[in-house]
């Protein structure tokens, strides 16, 4: 086993600059099923518990990590207390060929690294944290993110792991996420889902919320416009297309929506990202 000492990290970094924070969190209770406006690595330091992403549920213990994009929706089971380190960043931080390797992967991003494997990536993470004020050092954190992804593809490709966990006693809710995750263009129904989930629409409904926060119809709206956000940003697809792909019946309405929950037209976000 490498006995090489753990970095220390502050328990939050960030470079507004560069578009990135690193914060080491200790998480104590369960969270609620959400998503994420930027994307995000989190890498387990100690503790336990499960982790549902996309509907999938996967173990959790030291060395566990995982990628999360915009169109990604997780949530953590934690029995006992779980430390983990948490990057975050936005989409002009690191390539875009980088960023679609990851996005359009056939399996969710979910890592497992051994001791060795955890320290090189803790290194690499606490190189991040340097403060670096010069001519280079836009190159600096971006490359250094970089290595960081590209060290976690690697992995995964070596893996060979796809899917997680199938609990029988997980909540129907969950299991329903993943067929979500997986048929949200065709928006299903707040009945679809009820059945099944094998719960009434009422309770369906009133469970739904207690887990997300969110009203059944608001969760399934910002999964689909986060998907066309990706879409707008990772490929050269007319608007049309995406709004077809994304389930809107018409590209006013997919304009509308957009607009109203991100402030600004598809086409408008598309050029900003250029």
């Amino acid at each position: 086993m490498d006995s090489s000492p753990t970095p220390v990290f502050s328990k939050k970094w960030s470079d507004d600059t560069h578009g990135i924070s690193v914060r080491r969190k200790v998480i104590n209770k369960n969270t609620r099923m959400h998503m994420h406006a930027y994307y995000e690595i989190e890498i387990i330091l100690c503790g336990g518990g499960y982790h549902n992403l996309n509907g999938c549920m996967y173990p959790l213990k030291k060395g566990s990590a995982y990628f999360l994009s915009p169109a990604d929706f997780h949530c953590l089971i934690i029995p006992d207390d779980l430390e983990l380190l948490n990057i975050e960043f936005d989409n002009n931080t690191v390539s875009k060929r980088l960023l679609n390797s990851l996005i359009n992967r056939s399996s969710n991003n979910v890592f497992e690294l051994n001791d060795d494997d955890l320290n090189k990536v803790l290194f690499i993470v606490s190189m991040l944290e340097e403060p670096v004020e010069d001519v280079y050092s836009d190159l600096d954190k971006k490359n250094l993110l970089e290595c960081l992804l590209i060290f976690l593809l690697r992995h995964a490709d070596l893996d060979g792991k796809d899917g997680g966990e199938d609990l029988g006693t997980i909540d129907p809710i969950y299991k329903c996420m993943r067929y979500l995750f997986l048929h949200f263009n065709e928006a299903p129904s707040l009945g679809d889902m009820a059945r099944i989930s094998g719960y009434s629409a009422s309770y369906f409904s009133k469970h739904f919320h207690e887990i997300t926060g969110k009203k059944y119809v608001d969760f399934l709206m910002q999964l689909r416009l986060n998907h066309a956000k990706l879409l707008l940003i990772t490929t050269k697809k007319h608007i049309i297309e995406i709004c077809a792909e994304c389930g809107f019946s018409s590209l006013s309405n997919f304009n509308h929506m957009f607009k109203k929950e991100f402030g600004v037209s598809p086409s408008q976000y598309r050029r900003a990202q250029i």
